[in-house]
């Protein structure tokens, strides 16, 4: 989730990299062929055969954009949505007023909860609590866990080091409970963005005595989703423009990174289809890209600010959410269902 004291920062990083060593930091992460990004054959339901053989064409982007609706207007920066099975509702963040939100209907929006502590990426669990990376306005960041009475939970807010963690930015969650989670520093608020410590990926085991475990130091890193059969966790690099891959080892260590995609415009959060299509965030629109790596284009929508994330919810899985700095958008029927919405039926809302 950069911001525009974020795009300055990096601007300033990104031209000394490139005079020092962008040709060495590609040349260390080479692409993944095809078929060692994605594996055939995932264990999620997609809901139907049909959903997981999809391919998108640039035909269905065009027809998308078209369908973009505004629901909301006038936020700070929002971000994190995610479809809440349970509620039948949207929730979504304004990260720098301090709000979860949540959108029922057509345009009903609300608050869910005040004093965030500046939370951004959003995600549910098997028992329907809510987990948020939440920022800290300098403070640090953590991870919290709200269950469905409201009571909040710390999940963690230190470094296997010990450290206060930076400004903890997205999240993506295993079958098995295992979390993984960005650490970058990006400012935000008043918070002007001075690193706490080591910007990188961290993995929180799901087994009891949980274990935070530091993964791959990857510069500025921001979105993070795993693939439909999880042996594959997605992390945007957002200062080369680019979404790493890793292997998912069955621990659930990472290992082997390399360049799913690249040349992507100050690209921020993503989601996924049942199908495996990353929809990433970028300046321009939701960059598509196919579990092989190759791209049918962009979703645009009708607004000069850049996307910042996504999600797909609704009663069949098929709108797509999208956030966008000040704005939130809904786009009705998506030909493939949504790959949260999905896994998030398995939750009991009894």
């Amino acid at each position: 989730m950069p911001t525009l004291l974020h795009h300055g920062r990096a601007a300033l990083l990104l031209m000394a990299a490139v005079s020092c060593s962008s040709e060495t930091e590609v040349a260390r992460r080479p692409h993944r062929a095809p078929q060692e990004v994605y594996a055939q054959g995932a264990d999620v339901d997609a809901g139907s055969d049909s959903d997981a053989d999809v391919s998108l064409e640039r035909t269905d982007l065009l027809a998308a954009s078209r369908r973009a609706e505004l629901v909301g207007a006038g936020f700070s920066l929002t971000e994190g949505p995610v479809w809440d099975p349970c509620g039948k509702r949207l929730l979504f963040t304004d990260v720098n007023a301090e709000l979860i939100l949540q959108l029922r209907g057509a345009r009903d929006i609300s608050v869910y909860r005040e004093r965030s502590n500046f939370a951004n990426g959003l995600a549910f669990d098997r028992d329907g609590a809510l987990l948020a990376a939440e920022m800290g306005g300098g403070r640090g960041g953590r991870i919290t866990r709200t269950d469905r009475a409201g009571r909040v939970e710390l999940l963690i807010d230190r470094t296997p080091f010990g450290f206060p963690l930076n400004t903890t930015d997205d999240l993506a969650l295993r079958s098995d409970g295992t979390l993984y989670f960005s650490d970058p520093t990006i400012p935000h608020g008043a918070y002007l963005g001075i690193p706490l410590g080591t910007e990188r990926l961290y993995r929180l085991t799901g087994q009891s005595p949980r274990t935070l475990v530091a993964e791959d130091e990857t510069f500025l890193p921001n979105g993070v989703d795993l693939s439909p059969d999880e042996n594959t966790l997605y992390a945007v690099g957002y200062l080369l423009g680019e979404v790493l891959s890793f292997r998912v080892a069955q621990d659930g260590a990472l290992s082997e990174p390399q360049v799913f995609t690249a040349g992507l415009n100050a690209p921020d959060s993503m989601c996924l289809d049942v199908a495996g299509n990353l929809y990433i965030g970028t300046r321009e629109g939701l960059a598509v890209v196919r579990p092989n790596g190759t791209s049918p284009g962009t979703i645009l929508l009708p607004t000069a600010a850049g996307v910042t994330n996504c999600a797909f919810g609704g009663d069949e899985g098929k709108t797509l959410f999208v956030t966008a700095w000040d704005t939130v958008w809904r786009i009705p029927g998506m030909p493939i269902v949504g790959l949260d919405w999905q896994r998030n039926r398995s939750i009991a809302c009894e």
